[in-house]
């Protein structure tokens, strides 16, 4: 698994940052009427920048496996597109031999008149 550098990087210069607060800004407050204040605002800037610093490692992490699982992703497969098959039938008419009206040839009895087709 690789790590996004830059958010490596950027984690662990937010928690550097901290401990140079603590080391080189709080000290010179100790013993006076400040230093409550002082510890308290760095207590505040330590907790954001170690919360920053967690979500840029998270994001070193997460993005080189999100591009790792699209890597193995399966290209997408197309849609089977099924096509209907449109029969067409061609239907012959020919005239009644009663009233002359047209009927299909495949008919028995005459749509117009109901009589029965001759042989």
């Amino acid at each position: 698994m690789r790590i996004n550098i830059f958010y490596l990087i950027a984690g662990l210069l937010s928690l550097l940052l901290v401990a140079t607060l603590w080391l080189l800004f709080v000290p010179p407050f100790y013993e006076t009427e400040a230093y409550e204040m002082v510890r308290n605002l760095a207590l505040i800037i330590s907790a954001l920048l170690v919360i920053v610093a967690s979500i840029q490692i998270y994001l070193a992490v997460r993005s080189e496996n999100a591009e790792e699982e699209r890597a193995l992703a399966k290209p997408p497969v197309a849609p089977t597109i099924v096509k209907e098959k449109e029969i067409v039938r061609e239907v012959v008419m020919i005239p009644c031999s009663y009233c002359g009206g047209l009927m299909p040839q495949t008919s028995m009895v005459c749509p117009n008149c109901g009589a029965r087709r001759k042989a």
